[in-house]
């Protein structure tokens, strides 16, 4: 009878085995080979002695045990030092080199197969650390690379690396360096153990369902060492929501797409420095502004904040401007004084109107080199009367400026014209008298 072992990979991991009589399954070998007998397969029960040494041939035996293994078409799988009372020793472990031995039936199968690194793995249970020479492979017998791993890996401690990780790249150029995506199903945390107490050391990326933080979405948050705790740094600092809301500093609510909890500062150098520009795509008419921006200009004309309309036709505007020194300059400006946005209307009585004048104390002045300097002619808010002052008292209202002018041009209009009518009444009586004497006296009247 001529044997002839066909052996499989072999495959030696923690957690492989599982017997329930081995007394330590972690000092266990799991070994699976094919055997065949004049070119047949058998499915018979048939007496192996397995033996380990350290050398492909000649060598130290460091382990030997027989069993009766069944053979099913010429399959057949064993686990060495499972048996109680037959526990692989220390040395199976510790070589640089492990081969197995089959012998069946009294004949012995050449040549003999190499375990590779892999039970050396199995000190990881019962030491701390462990050395492997070589290349060490999980899931294949041809490690290309001193760990290379084949299916899915768990580990639930910690992984220690020193150096440099690669994940899709063989020569990472960071502590971890990732070539492709990369998915998180828990939080992102980015720490810095060199940031003192009272300062963000720990930024946090969570992706939050809804709950206590707002609905779902994306949120940043920074830590001090302290964290939540009392007295610890604890804050949202931005928000970006499933449907593309963003919020700084809050969680947006309503529709705006950008929210924030303090001011946006823009910083731009140039004639035209930074702007802020809102375009509304459904004005398609060719002289409808279909953009509104706002400048901080240096050049084009006066220097100051500056607000142009874009036309879809080419034309631009710009209606409105905040020069630098303080002077307002608007195109066009038109109040509104609509009746229906008015009630109780009454006329303004040309003796209010007089009054109200006569309370008036034009100066001349210059404003504070803080509101823009240069001297002017106008008011003092505060000593103006109260139907003519803003409702904080700082400001004069124009309108009611021009109606109270209004209303005295109107009555001095009236006075003059019965003025003019009394003086017409004076002339044409005169004239009667003139004719008078001119008759009495026998002399031509003087027609005035």
């Amino acid at each position: 009878m001529r044997f002839l072992s066909r052996f499989l990979a072999v495959l030696a991991a923690l957690g492989t085995c599982s017997l329930a009589s081995a007394a330590d399954p972690a000092r266990a070998i799991p070994y699976s080979g094919r055997l065949e007998i004049d070119g047949n397969a058998p499915s018979a029960a048939f007496g192996m002695r397995f033996a380990l040494y350290d050398a492909a041939s000649g060598g130290n035996k460091l382990f030997e045990e027989t069993q009766t293994v069944a053979v099913t078409s010429g399959a057949f799988s064993v686990v060495l030092g499972a048996r109680p009372g037959t526990p692989l020793p220390d040395p199976v472990f510790t070589a640089g080199s492990l081969f197995v031995e089959v012998t069946v039936d009294a004949t012995t199968l050449t040549p003999r197969q190499q375990v590779y690194a892999a039970p050396q793995a199995v000190r990881g249970r019962t030491a701390d650390t462990f050395t492997v020479t070589g290349r060490l492979g999980v899931g294949t017998s041809s490690p290309a690379e001193t760990l290379h791993v084949v299916g899915n890996q768990r580990n639930e401690g910690k992984l220690l690396v020193s150096g440099n990780v690669g994940i899709g790249t063989t020569t990472p150029a960071q502590a971890l360096h990732v070539v492709g995506r990369v998915r998180s199903e828990g939080s992102l945390e980015l720490i810095n153990p060199l940031k003192p107490a009272g300062t963000a050391s720990n930024w946090t990326f969570h992706n939050f369902e809804d709950g206590a933080f707002g609905g779902p979405s994306l949120q940043l948050w920074n830590y001090d060492v302290n964290g939540c705790s009392s007295g610890g740094m604890c804050q949202r600092r931005l928000v970006l929501t499933d449907d593309g809301r963003l919020g700084v500093g809050l969680y947006p609510d309503g529709g705006a797409k950008l929210q924030t909890s303090g001011g946006i500062y823009v910083e731009e150098a140039g004639n035209e420095g930074p702007n802020l520009s809102l375009r509304n795509s459904s004005k398609t008419g060719p002289t409808e502004v279909k953009t509104w921006t706002l400048y901080h200009m240096k050049g084009y004309g006066t220097p100051g904040i500056q607000f142009w309309g874009y036309k879809n036709n080419g034309d631009m505007l710009t209606p409105l401007i905040v020069a630098d020194d303080g002077r307002v300059v608007v195109y066009n400006l038109v109040q509104t004084s609509s009746r229906d946005h008015k009630e109780n209307i009454r006329d303004l009585s040309a003796e209010d109107a007089f009054s109200l004048l006569s309370e008036l104390r034009p100066v001349r002045f210059r404003f504070k080199p803080s509101h823009g300097g240069g001297s002017h002619l106008g008011f003092i808010a505060e000593e103006t009367p109260d139907d003519l002052q803003s409702s904080d008292g700082k400001g004069i209202l124009p309108t009611e400026m021009i109606s109270v002018l209004a209303k005295i041009g109107q009555a001095q209009q009236a006075e003059l014209k019965r003025l003019r009518q009394e003086n017409q009444d004076l002339k044409a009586a005169l004239g009667a008298i003139e004719e008078r004497l001119s008759a009495v006296e026998g002399k031509p009247a003087i027609h005035r």
